[in-house]
């Protein structure tokens, strides 16, 4: 991966996962509906809950993993972890490959980014450039990851 000193963008190979489960069809129905309403351009792969767990909690970490699983098969180099309950950007692909810490991709190929922040406690921020890095322990919500594939794989 190697975006650095501001390549073409459009070679910026992204995907989007969805984490789901069948009974919120019209939760995520509506969220696919605000994807779609956003320069995205393409539809997300979606992972249902199909485990047997009886705990909530168990059910959503197994689907996580089977979407982790699936990502790290797929040929694109970073992908987005979505939860099924989210209203887009409209430009949501052009914010996302002009980025700061995405458009800095160097030749590490570890990238864990949110795009979720429920006012979380910052080590620092750059406001001139869009970003903060966010202290570990507190850091909560998984709606809207950017990982990159070998990120995935490390988990």
């Amino acid at each position: 991966m190697q975006y650095a000193g501001g390549g073409d963008h459009a070679t910026m190979d992204i995907r989007a996962y969805m984490l789901s489960c069948p009974e919120r069809e019209q939760v995520r129905e509506s969220t696919l509906a605000s994807l779609a309403g956003t320069d995205w351009g393409e539809a997300p792969v979606i992972e249902l809950d199909r485990s047997e767990f009886a705990r909530p909690e168990e059910r959503q970490t197994q689907t996580a993993l089977r979407l982790l699983e699936r990502a790290v098969m797929d040929t694109a180099e970073l992908f987005l972890f979505l939860e099924d309950d989210l209203q887009f950007n409209v430009h949501l692909r052009h914010n996302l490959t002009h980025w700061y810490p995405l458009e800095s991709l160097n030749s590490s190929p570890l990238f864990f980014g949110s795009l979720y922040n429920p006012n979380i406690w910052e080590l620092e921020r750059v406001s001139s450039l869009n970003f903060f890095v966010a202290h570990p322990d507190f850091v909560y919500g998984s709606q809207a990851f950017v990982l990159s594939r070998e990120m995935a794989r490390y988990i």
